[in-house]
């Protein structure tokens, strides 16, 4: 009876890591898929040797940026525009169609195959910890989150998370090229109840 109870308790846990692990893989697929493909359309724009990491930058226009080694030995950052989801794509395809223009129905066609490759030399800008050091000596922060790099409109950029010592969350932006101040949002501490 006890080697009973025991397999029970084997099978059971089993049980919930086989779980666990199915509902991981479903969540962190479309990440995955996303990043994969985004390293296919940057090797098809460039060479490259190595790719240390890949991040996501979330603005107007979103991006997966790859840190990486070009074939040159030159670190870059590589910006992968994120395609549209599918329903903007199809609101926007149903308003050009209702718009009579043939010519922007074959260019939307065209558009929603082609993403926005954009290769910056890590050497002609600033680096991300000189990011951090102007953050810390404009802003009021306690503990950096992350620093990442990214676009706002068309300038290149580095997002520094931060907690501030109220506890709010803060973004301060500041531009890649030469660390000049573009702008800061802090976030309403949280509410205890």
């Amino acid at each position: 009876m006890k080697k009973l109870i025991t397999l029970a308790g084997f099978a059971g846990v089993a049980a919930v890591a086989v779980s666990v692990y199915a509902v991981y893989s479903a969540a962190f697929s479309p990440l995955d898929e996303r990043r994969a493909s985004a390293v296919e359309a940057a090797e098809q724009e460039y060479e490259l040797q190595e790719i240390r990491e890949i991040d996501y930058f979330h603005g107007a226009v979103s991006y997966q940026v790859i840190d990486a080694v070009d074939a040159s030995g030159e670190e870059v950052y590589v910006f992968v525009e994120e395609p549209l989801p599918e329903e903007e794509s199809a609101e926007e395809h149903d308003e050009t169609e209702n718009s009579g223009n043939e010519e922007n129905e074959a260019e939307e066609s065209d558009d929603e195959t082609e993403r926005d490759v954009i290769i910056l030399n890590k050497n002609d800008g600033i680096s991300a910890d000189e990011a951090v050091s102007i953050a810390a000596s404009e802003a009021d922060i306690s503990r950096f989150v992350s620093v990442k790099a990214g676009f706002i409109s068309d300038t290149p950029v580095y997002e520094i998370r931060y907690r501030d010592s109220e506890g709010r969350f803060g973004y301060y932006y500041v531009s890649f090229e030469d660390g000049d101040y573009l702008r800061r949002y802090e976030l309403s501490p949280r509410i205890s109840r």
